[in-house]
């Protein structure tokens, strides 16, 4: 027995052309997919082995039933089987697990059409031998009890023969054939964004079968930008014979020109097989449907954005606040977010910081330390160029502190702090929410700034709060004991003003005049508010005692030259 592989046949323009099938190894077993019908046939016949390039071995054969039962590889048990000699109890569905199984007729003579001359099956594909035996199909003869009918590949025509004869035995060759369920619907998988000739991988599908059972059948892929899959992490191909459980990833190269965009097509197929009706009344009329899903991978080419036109920042307390000029530029799709480093000066550890929208802040910086801030935009592609640098000082306060009523917002500023001295509580009331009992007459235009600080223990921390109009003309006061021990009142607390008037400092000491808690060491409260007074209980300015005698001589000079007028 030699194989035929050299002689002279072709089923070249068929449905059994060699292009029709997908071949592979599955579970060790030489198979080949027929891509018209969806099935998964094996390469050799029962009881030989691939080697790599034929079928070595010789053919097993056996007589219907051993075929049928003995074996199990009767596809579907059927009301009536025992008329063809299987017992009445053997139940089996290999057409819903998707197992190995005899072929029906209709299935295993398919593989003869279209080719020719004889014998009629194509070699490049299935490996065939000289005698060309006939081969048992699962199909049976209601018209005769115990018939079941065989196929001979040499002149591709079928008979009925007598499923088991004693005085002369029916034992002929069997090929194996699968198919199971129908897969289901492959998902929809979103379009991706690559760099121009960029490959671009998508997410791994898994494969499932629509009902209980396994589907088998074939994967291929087509369309634009050499689109490729791998079935279970493996080498990468455009057509592979795939089951359910196996997980599929596709990659697509995108396009060289920007916004174009490259399409490419994977599909599915499985054949799905009808069984033997009862006690065999759709004689050889078993019929096989082919199932087919596909899904579309879609890749875009782009570029990275461009860099940002602008950058401002702003220091708050261990956080710097950014502003961003988006690019002129976004690479030709959506910027997805901003990338921003913060470095300290002169040197130090870089932090990072990831912005969803041009306004971000970036956190965990070090107070009174100088640092450098920029940031670049992401797309899908990845990140464009870093932007001019902005600098930013954090400190303890907040650049924007809203006022009260509507009136603005004022920058507050604290330093001094030492490690481990932390803002608690910053914010302006309104003299109804003060809580605190006002000189009689005295309005808040700016309401009452409160701070709080706790882990400040000796501490002496300067204040500095920039309001968004002139306190000229307004008293500068301060809540708290004026002096260590003394009840809290409103006092001068000695704020100093910038010359627009707008900037007022002062320093307020742990436990000092002032600290409205002087009850727990490094707690530190301290109410503060530009007040308007009435004239009556504006303060009036003591003379230093130069300021006095000088007011003395004044008055006696005024005195003597009355007198000398009088005279």
């Amino acid at each position: 027995m030699t194989p035929l592989l050299a002689l002279a046949q072709s089923c070249a323009g068929s449905a059994n052309a060699r292009g029709n099938y997908i071949l592979g190894m599955v579970d060790g077993t030489a198979s080949a997919m027929h891509w018209n019908t969806g099935l998964v046939w094996s390469r050799c016949s029962v009881g030989r082995v691939w080697n790599g390039s034929s079928c070595t071995g010789n053919d097993d054969v056996q007589e219907w039933n051993t075929w049928a039962e003995t074996r199990r590889l009767l596809p579907k048990s059927f009301t009536g089987q025992e008329h063809w000699g299987l017992s009445a109890g053997f139940a089996q569905d290999l057409l819903a697990s998707g197992a190995w199984r005899l072929p029906y007729l209709e299935e295993l003579k398919g593989l003869t059409d279209g080719c020719a001359p004889e014998p009629k099956i194509n070699r490049e594909v299935f490996w065939v031998q000289q005698n060309f035996e006939n081969y048992w199909t699962a199909s049976v003869n209601s018209f005769g009890d115990g018939v079941a009918y065989a196929l001979h590949f040499y002149i591709g025509i079928y008979n009925g023969y007598p499923r088991s004869n004693a005085q002369n035995p029916r034992t002929f060759s069997a090929r194996m054939v699968r198919g199971g369920q129908a897969f289901a619907t492959l998902p929809a998988h979103p379009a991706q964004v690559a760099g121009t000739g960029v490959q671009t991988s998508f997410a791994a599908v898994t494969v499932q079968a629509t009902a209980a059972g396994q589907a088998w059948g074939g994967a291929r892929i087509e369309g634009q930008g050499n689109p490729q899959f791998r079935v279970n992490g493996g080498a990468w191909v455009t057509e592979a014979i795939v089951r359910s459980g196996d997980q599929i990833a596709v990659r697509v190269t995108a396009p060289m020109e920007l916004g174009q965009r490259y399409t490419a097509t994977l599909r599915l197929r499985s054949g799905l097989t009808t069984g033997t009706s009862p006690n065999g009344e759709n004689p050889a009329g078993e019929a096989t449907a082919v199932q087919e899903t596909r899904s579309d991978f879609v890749v875009e080419a782009a570029t990275v954005p461009g860099i940002p036109l602008g950058l401002s920042a702003v220091g708050g307390d261990g956080w710097a606040a950014l502003e961003i000029s988006p690019p002129a530029d976004d690479g030709g799709t959506a910027i997805l977010r901003y990338e921003a480093e913060a470095a300290p000066q002169p040197s130090g550890a870089v932090t990072t910081a990831s912005c969803d929208g041009v306004r971000c802040t970036v956190g965990s910086l070090a107070n009174d330390t100088d640092y450098l801030l920029r940031v670049r935009a992401v797309n899908a592609v990845g990140a464009g160029p870093w932007s001019a640098p902005a600098a930013a000082t954090p400190r303890m306060g907040h650049p924007a502190v809203p006022l009260p009523e509507g009136a603005g917002s004022a920058a507050v500023v604290i330093t001094g702090q030492p490690p481990g001295c932390t803002l608690t509580q910053l914010r302006f009331d309104g003299a109804a929410t003060a809580g605190i009992a006002l000189p009689a007459g005295a309005r808040l235009p700016h309401g009452v700034m409160r701070f709080a600080v706790s882990g400040c223990a000796g501490a002496s921390l300067r204040v500095s709060v920039t309001y968004p109009t002139s306190l000229k003309g307004l008293q500068l006061r301060k809540w708290g004991p004026p002096r260590p021990g003394a009840q809290p009142a409103w006092f001068p607390n000695g704020a100093t003003l910038s010359a627009d008037g707008r900037t007022v400092n002062w320093q307020i000491d742990d436990d000092g005049a002032g600290d409205n808690d002087s009850s727990t060491p490094g707690s530190i409260v301290d109410p503060f508010a530009p007040m308007a007074l009435p004239s009556s209980t504006q303060s009036i300015p003591a003379l230093s005692p130069w300021g006095l005698a000088l007011l003395t001589a004044l008055a006696a000079l005024l005195g003597w030259r009355r007198r000398s007028y009088r005279g």
